[in-house]
């Protein structure tokens, strides 16, 4: 087990509320959670993850994007059924 520090922190009671409901879902302890939690936050800071809001365009642009792929396949769907009938029409 890695060393810790002892550090104080000052948190509001809904938070640490919040905390405790997580911690014993997870079965962890409360430092556990607290700590599990900061590793997070520092793996989102170090990997510059982006922030929710971009990920809600982001999703947006993407759902938007296959919108427009599904017309077009289907567009072209409709082209190729058509030019077997003709195939057919021709036999």
């Amino acid at each position: 087990m890695s060393t810790k520090v002892i550090t104080t922190i000052h948190i509001k009671p809904e938070q640490k509320k919040k905390i405790k409901t997580i911690a014993k879902e997870e079965g962890l302890s409360f430092s556990d959670t607290i700590r599990c939690a900061i590793d997070d936050f520092l793996l989102l800071k170090e990997e510059k993850i982006v922030n929710p809001d971009e990920l809600a365009v982001l999703a947006k642009e993407a759902s938007e994007a296959i919108d427009r792929i599904t017309v077009k396949i289907d567009k072209m769907h409709e082209t190729v059924n058509a030019a077997f009938k003709k195939m057919e029409k021709v036999k």
